[in-house]
């Protein structure tokens, strides 16, 4: 049997589905903005995207059960569009304008932070260059004699067991 519900729970029904319009396109927008400024892959958008749709098919069956005992009213569902749609209309360009910002404040600073590392990171790698530059000048003629000196001792050691196989 279906629950009556007054004209002020279906408008306070309609106004709680439309504000989760408006959040789901909120966050959609934070998706947009990290897409803006680090670069994604074709996969990881249509990752992101599947698991944002995925939240979306999840919560709103979850957020009807709640409000209505599962009952499916067409107002419900226009009310996740009339939040998406105020949403993109009247917030979207101003948040994504700020988000922007936001995001490219961020990174600046974290590679403000990083330069000393980075910097490290170029000194240290000069540094093992050169040593091991160093090394193979140094080991070049020792290698090289110890190259020649293997080969000659397998030139004997291999002559001495055609011998050994000869005799035997």
């Amino acid at each position: 049997m279906a629950a009556v519900i007054t004209m002020a729970g279906q408008l306070h029904q309609l106004v709680i589905m439309a504000a989760f319009g408006l959040g789901a396109a909120f966050v959609y927008d934070w998706l947009r903005a990290a897409r803006r400024i680090l670069p994604h892959s074709d996969m990881l958008v249509a990752a992101e995207d599947v698991i944002f749709w995925l939240l979306c098919a999840v919560l709103v069956p979850v957020l009807i059960f709640r409000l209505n005992y599962g009952e499916l009213r067409l107002f419900l569902f226009l009310g996740i569009v009339i939040g998406v749609v105020l949403y993109f209309v009247l917030i979207s360009r101003i948040f994504l304008k700020i988000a922007l910002f936001v995001f490219g404040a961020v990174k600046a600073v974290i590679r403000i932070l990083a330069m000393p590392f980075v910097y490290i990171h170029f000194l240290l790698t000069k540094i093992f260059e050169y040593f091991v530059n160093f090394l193979k000048k140094l080991l070049q003629k020792p290698l090289k004699c110890g190259r020649i000196y293997l080969a000659f001792l397998y030139k004997k050691t291999r002559a001495c067991l055609n011998v050994i196989i000869k005799k035997h």
